[in-house]
């Protein structure tokens, strides 16, 4: 296959200690390759001096499972986060410094 994007993510730094992973991306032909956990794995790599990482997610997602293999843990499900009538969950990761 030729180059080019088969995914994204996407974070932004909340504060010195706070990321918050706001998107994570990879194109249908290319999942199940393991792709999401090297993208998520040299994510924590590059950001180790932050302290806390979160994320929100459906709570139907197949992503939750991995994003629990990671250390995340639900924080909190709020209903209607984003204003289109569906629930998410807030889930959060320590990181172990």
């Amino acid at each position: 296959m030729g180059g080019g994007v088969v995914g994204s993510v996407s974070y932004e730094i909340k504060n010195k200690d706070h990321v918050y992973i706001s998107g994570l991306a990879i194109r249908s032909e290319f999942r199940g390759q393991g792709l999401v956990r090297q993208a998520m794995g040299l994510l924590f790599a590059e950001l180790t001096s932050f302290k806390k990482f979160s994320l929100v997610v459906h709570p139907d997602n197949h992503a939750v499972k991995l994003y629990k293999s990671f250390g995340f843990k639900k924080e909190t499900l709020v209903e209607d986060y984003f204003g289109d009538g569906e629930p998410r969950l807030v889930m959060v990761k320590d990181n172990n410094i």
